[in-house]
């Protein structure tokens, strides 16, 4: 079975910024704390976004697998803009 990314996960990919924290990340996104919390968490789970303690925050970065995903998506977005 296929699973699709919704527009918000993909918001998330597209905008995510290495060593910034969720809530930064969830601003440029566009989407609400809590639910960018949660979508975060469930791309660390998979292994696209890995999280970082810095002092009282969690920093998110890109792992080379949410690089690649990140990547597609822009491939996937040109190609269905032509």
């Amino acid at each position: 079975m296929v699973k699709l990314l919704t527009d918000k996960e993909i918001d998330i990919i597209l905008h995510l910024r290495d060593g910034l924290n969720k809530c930064e990340n969830s601003k440029r996104a566009n989407i609400n704390y809590r639910y960018g919390f949660t979508i975060i968490n469930k791309f660390e789970s998979l292994g696209f976004i890995r999280t970082k303690k810095h002092q009282m925050e969690f920093l998110c970065y890109l792992t080379p697998k949410g690089e690649e995903l990140r990547k597609f998506i822009i491939k996937l977005k040109d190609i269905l803009n032509e």
